[in-house]
């Protein structure tokens, strides 16, 4: 959720239940205001009928849903799941994902390299490891964050635009469980 005021609002939810290890997408909403300018979207995953329901601005449709196929934000949170449970002295170059997007379902990629960096949080420095997703080819986006193993691999940094725009992440605390 964001809240610039007058300006800008932002609110991005998606239900999930996870199922040995994978996300399995439920339910998606997502709705924006910058100024005068709306747009909202939602996607409903029926894994019986093997397809997502979705509306984005005024049209609505259906696209086939696959075993793998992921949400729009959940894919972040299967890169940290899949991170978890690999061999951290063997780490692939990539990992590519499935992902359900506006209207249609795309492969979302993202590279990892291959040293890990020390990044300086609020709650101390941490080793972590620098992930990119890479865009199609044209497209003028980019997004750059680490991923500290020492915090449950939680994003702690995260450059978008070429790291023209760094997102703030403030972290009070962390409570390890178990």
């Amino acid at each position: 959720y964001l809240d610039g005021g007058k300006i800008v609002k932002r609110e991005e939810i998606e239900y999930f239940y996870l199922e040995y290890n994978f996300i399995r997408p439920i339910e998606y909403n997502f709705s924006q205001r910058i100024l005068f300018k709306k747009y909202n979207a939602s996607a409903i995953f029926n894994w019986d009928e093997h397809e997502v329901n979705y509306v984005e601005k005024q049209k609505k449709g259906s696209v086939p849903l696959e075993e793998t196929v992921l949400g729009p934000s959940t894919a972040q949170l299967q890169l940290r799941l899949d991170f978890r449970k690999m061999n951290l002295s063997n780490i692939p170059k990539s990992l590519k994902y499935k992902v359900y997007w506006k209207g249609s379902v795309k492969e979302r990629v993202f590279d990892i390299q291959d040293n890990q960096e020390m990044i300086k949080t609020s709650l101390g420095d941490y080793l972590s490891y620098k992930v990119s997703r890479r865009y199609e080819s044209g497209d003028n986006k980019s997004q750059v964050f680490w991923l500290a193993p020492d915090l449950d691999f939680s994003v702690i940094k995260i450059l978008n635009d070429d790291g023209k725009r760094e997102v703030e992440i403030k972290m009070k605390s962390f409570k390890e469980t178990g």
